[in-house]
C-alpha cells in the first residue's frame, strides 16, 4: 500500500505524490515529534472517549480486529489473518475468524479468543453504560470457540444486515488477562449475556455483572496499567499540558507495517502539546517547539503565511475528511414540504462563493450524503446552480406569486394566507452565522424572509426532534465503511424517532434504503447506493454545501501519511 498526500503552500498545489516516492527525503530525521493540539484527551479508555484527540491517541495503543484502509476505505484485517467470507443459511451469516499468530499485547502475552470474548461481553454488559457501542453488536446471535486460549473462533449474525461484519471487527480489543484477572466473564455464555439481559439485571448475578462493568476504572484512572496491541504506550500524561507516547521496542507488528499504516511507528516518541489558546500555539511554532499542528484554522494559516520564517519552515497538508456541511430543511413543514419550494431554496445558495470566501478554497462542493471517496459515489449528479432568477420563476410558477406589502411572498394553504417566512437555526460559530447571513440576503431578493436564531447544538437538536423548525445548519461526520442511509433518510427514523432530521418521507427512498441493508452482493448494494443518490437528489431534501479539508502544518522536510479517515492524519508515520 502506498498512501498519498497533497502538499499545499499558500493555497497553491505544489506536488501530489505517493508516500516515499516523489518528494525529497526528509532533511531532518526526528526521533521525537511534537504535535500541537487544542485540548487534552478526556480519557484514554476506548469506550469512554468521545473526542477526536482521544481517539487519535487511543488508536496508537489499542487495535481492532479489522479497520479501513486509509486510502481505499475498504475493510482490511489488522489483528486477523484475513477477512473471512460468510456462510449464509436460513439462520443468518456465520464467519470463521483466525487471529494473527504474531498478534501480542505489549506485555508479551498473545492475543487470543479470550480477549475477543471479554471485549464483547464487556460491551454488552447491561451495567456497562456502553449503549452506543452495544447497539453495533445487537445482531450477534452467538460467539463460539473450542478453546479460549486459541486464536480461532466463529460468530453468527442473526440476519443479513451488511454492516454487521464491519461493526463487530472495528472495535478496539481489551486485554482479558489485565481487565479480568479473576475470570469473571467465564461464568457467562454469549447467549446468557445478551438474550437474558433483563433476567441478569434483576437476578442474583447482578453483583458479578456490576463488578465486570466496573473493571474499566483500572485503565481510566491509571494509564501505566494500560496494555495494548498498538505500537505505542503512554509514558507521561499531564492533563491540559502534555501527553507523551513512546514506541514499544521490538513491537510485534513492525514487520507487517507495510500492510497496515497504523502498525508504523517511525517516531520513537510522540509528544502531544496542549495549547488551548491560538497565541500560545503560535508562540510555540515560532520557538521551534512544534513539528506538526493539525486542524489549523484560517487565523493561524494567515499568521504563518505572513511570517517569512514560518512560511519557510512549514508546509501545509490538505487532507480530505469524511464530513460534510448542509442546511437541513424540514420536509414536513407547511411550505418546505413542497418539493418546488425546496428546489427554489437550493438555487439561492452560492456554494462556490461559500467555499472560496468562507472556507478559503479548503473544501469541496457536495451534492449527496455519499461522498466522493466512496466507490459507489455518483459523480454525474446534476449540479444545482446558484440562480436566483430560476428560484423566482419556480416560485411564480407554483403559486407563490402573491407579494405582500413587506415584499414577502404569500400563498393560501388550507384556505389561509401564509407568508414565506422561515427561521434557520445555527450555533454561535462564525461559519454557521456567515452561511445563514448569505441565505438571508439571497432569499430576501426573491421575496422570502429568513430569520436567524442562534443556540447551542443540543438545543438545536431538541428543536429538530420536536419538528418545530424550518431550517438548520448541520454537519455530518461519516464512518469510513459502508454507508447506511436508512438511518438518516428512511421515514421510519423521521419525526423525532431517529436521525432523519429533515423528516424525509418518500416511499421510493424508503424501499431503496431498506434494500441496501440486505442486498445479497456488493454489486447489488452498489447499484442501490447509486439509485439512492439519484432519487434523493430529485427530492431536494436539504441544501448540500461542502466537505471541508483538514489543514495540517508540518515542519518543512518531514512527511506524514494523510487519509480521508477522521481526522485525516497519522502522527505515527512522521519521518
Amino acid at each position: 500500500m502506498k498512501p498519498g498526500r497533497l502538499i499545499i503552500t499558500g493555497g497553491l498545489v505544489l506536488c501530489l505524490f505517493l508516500f516515499d516516492s516523489c518528494r525529497k527525503e526528509p532533511r531532518v530525521a526526528l526521533d521525537t515529534v511534537n504535535v500541537a493540539i487544542a485540548e487534552s484527551p478526556e480519557t484514554l479508555f476506548p469506550y469512554k472517549a468521545k473526542s477526536v484527540v482521544a481517539g487519535q491517541v487511543i488508536s496508537k495503543i489499542y487495535l481492532p480486529l479489522a479497520d479501513f484502509n486509509p486510502m481505499t476505505l475498504e475493510l482490511e484485517p489488522v489483528l486477523l489473518e484475513s477477512i473471512p467470507k460468510p456462510e449464509i443459511d436460513s439462520t443468518g451469516e456465520r464467519y470463521h475468524f483466525r487471529i494473527l499468530k504474531e498478534a501480542s499485547w505489549s506485555d508479551g502475552r498473545p492475543v487470543t479468543v479470550s480477549d475477543v470474548l471479554y471485549t464483547m461481553m464487556f460491551i454488552v454488559n447491561p451495567f456497562g453504560n456502553h449503549g452506543s457501542v452495544r447497539s453495533t453488536l445487537a445482531n450477534i446471535d452467538d460467539l463460539s470457540f473450542q478453546d479460549p486460549t486459541s486464536k480461532e473462533f466463529s460468530v453468527t449474525f442473526n440476519g443479513e444486515y451488511h454492516l454487521d461484519l464491519e461493526a463487530f471487527t472495528n472495535i478496539p480489543l481489551l486485554p482479558a488477562h489485565v481487565m479480568d484477572p479473576d475470570h469473571l466473564t467465564a461464568a457467562y455464555t454469549w447467549r446468557q449475556m445478551t438474550v437474558g439481559i433483563d433476567s441478569l439485571r434483576m437476578g442474583q448475578d447482578s453483583t458479578t455483572l456490576i463488578r465486570i462493568a466496573g473493571q474499566s476504572k483500572l485503565l481510566e484512572r491509571d494509564f501505566t496499567k494500560q496494555v495494548g496491541t498498538g505500537p505505542y504506550k503512554v509514558s507521561e500524561w499531564v492533563p491540559n499540558q502534555r501527553l507523551t507516547l513512546v514506541r514499544i521496542e521490538q513491537y510485534w507488528g513492525m514487520p507487517l507495517a507495510e500492510t497496515y499504516t497504523e502498525f508504523q511507528a517511525f517516531p520513537a516518541t510522540i509528544n502531544y502539546l496542549i495549547f488551548p489558546e491560538v497565541s500560545t500555539a503560535m508562540a510555540a511554532l515560532k520557538a521551534g517547539q512544534v513539528n506538526v499542528m493539525p486542524e489549523v484554522n484560517e487565523e493561524i494559516l494567515d499568521q504563518v503565511r505572513s511570517d517569512a520564517t514560518l512560511a519557510k519552515n512549514f508546509d501545509v497538508l490538505s487532507a480530505d475528511v469524511l464530513q460534510y456541511y448542509y442546511i437541513g430543511l424540514n420536509n414536513a413543514g407547511p411550505m418546505l414540504g413542497d418539493l418546488n419550494v425546496r428546489r427554489a431554496m437550493n438555487h439561492l445558495v452560492n456554494v462556490d462563493r461559500i467555499i472560496q470566501t468562507l472556507m478559503h478554497g479548503n473544501a469541496e462542493k457536495v451534492k449527496s450524503p455519499i461522498l466522493a471517496q466512496k466507490p459507489y459515489y455518483v459523480s454525474n449528479l446534476p449540479d444545482i446552480e446558484y440562480n436566483p432568477a430560476k428560484a423566482r420563476a419556480i416560485l411564480d410558477q407554483f403559486g407563490y406569486h402573491e407579494i405582500g406589502a413587506d415584499g414577502i411572498r404569500t400563498k393560501k394553504i388550507n384556505g389561509q394566507p401564509m407568508r414565506m417566512s422561515f427561521t434557520i437555526l445555527t450555533t454561535g460559530k462564525q461559519l454557521g452565522r456567515d452561511v445563514a447571513t448569505l441565505l438571508i440576503n439571497e432569499a430576501r431578493k426573491v421575496g422570502i424572509e429568513v430569520k436567524m436564531e442562534t443556540m447551542d447544538f443540543p438545543k438545536i437538536l431538541e428543536r429538530i426532534k420536536s419538528g418545530k423548525y424550518d431550517m438548520a445548519n448541520l454537519v455530518v461526520k461519516q464512518f469510513p465503511g459502508l454507508d447506511d442511509p436508512y438511518l438518516a433518510w428512511n421515514s421510519t427514523n423521521a419525526f423525532g424517532k431517529g436521525s432523519n432530521y429533515c423528516n424525509v418521507n418518500n416511499p421510493a427512498i424508503d424501499r431503496i434504503t431498506e434494500e441496501i441493508r440486505t442486498a445479497p452482493s456488493q454489486a447489488d448494494r452498489y447499484k442501490l447506493y447509486r439509485e439512492f443518490q439519484v432519487k434523493l437528489a430529485e427530492q431536494y431534501p436539504v441544501i448540500f454545501l461542502f466537505s471541508p479539508k483538514n489543514q495540517i502544518l508540518i515542519q518543512e522536510g518531514l512527511t506524514m501519511v494523510t487519509s480521508p479517515k477522521r481526522p485525516g492524519y497519522f502522527e505515527n508515520t512522521v519521518k
